[in-house]
């Protein structure tokens, strides 16, 4: 019987100078460890985003109560004739709560040449400023 006399290193001791270099597939620990940090970092930029979104839509709508609430006094106003609103220099005023007494409108008619001017304050509960609006009405029941 011969004996093999070659050498060959144990199974597992040097296996890299035999083998042939194989390009790996997938990804390094560091490489999933970025892309997760960078899918953080762009889902918390939509959540903030989100937020601003929605204190902006309700900034809106709480906008949108106050000036119909104003067009509707000026509406109002506007049928009144001129003679009995703010005449001969006088001032008219009011003062009405809506909304459960979320929203406060206080409104002011002033006599003009030849025209009546409104100011309507309406404040809405939520906002930090009264809102302010105005308006004339020509006066042409003379």
């Amino acid at each position: 019987m011969a004996m093999n006399t070659s050498m060959r290193p144990a199974r597992g001791l040097d296996d890299t100078a035999e083998r042939p270099a194989r390009d790996r597939a997938g990804f390094t620990v560091i490489e999933v460890i970025v892309a997760v940090l960078i899918l953080t970092i762009g889902v918390l930029a939509l959540a903030g985003t989100a937020a601003v979104v929605t204190k902006q839509m309700a900034w809106g709508n709480r906008q949108t109560v106050a000036s119909t609430i104003a067009q509707a006094r000026f509406d109002s106003l506007s049928s009144v004739q001129c003679a009995t609103l703010a005449a001969n220099g006088a001032t008219t005023t009011g003062t009405t709560t809506f909304r459960n007494g979320q929203v406060t409108e206080t409104w002011q008619v002033t006599d003009g040449n030849d025209v009546k001017n409104i100011e309507d304050k309406v404040f809405v509960h939520g906002l930090k400023d009264t809102l302010v609006y105005t308006s004339l009405i020509p006066c042409r029941d003379n």
